[in-house]
């Protein structure tokens, strides 16, 4: 990311200065690079979206994402997730599905 997205990352999200870099930062940025995105992607969906760095991983992310792989096209679900932001980790996982369909 550039200093122009930390610092906007950070304003907007300023729980940032407090989370761990090996516990919530790295493997977070890894998961979404295992996901399919290159590094510039995952620094604009980071800056885009900060708060996705403070979810856990295996209690939110991948729960919430494997339902998105069962309701979105392989080919446009890391698109998905870059445009989408961090608003569909938001929601209760009852309403999730809803809430993705509403979104394509």
């Amino acid at each position: 990311m550039n200093d122009l997205q930390v610092g906007k990352a950070l304003a907007s999200y300023p729980i940032l200065f407090g989370l761990s870099l090996e516990r919530k930062l790295k493997p977070t940025s890894q998961w979404l690079n295992d996901l399919g995105m290159d590094d510039l992607q995952v620094a604009e969906t980071v800056a885009r979206s900060p708060q996705l760095c403070g979810y856990s991983l295996d209690k939110n992310l991948k729960p919430r994402f494997a339902l998105l792989e069962q309701q979105v096209s392989a080919g446009k679900l890391v698109d998905f997730v870059k445009t989408r932001g961090s608003s569909w980790f938001m929601c209760k996982m009852a309403d999730c599905s809803d809430r993705i369909q509403s979104s394509l």
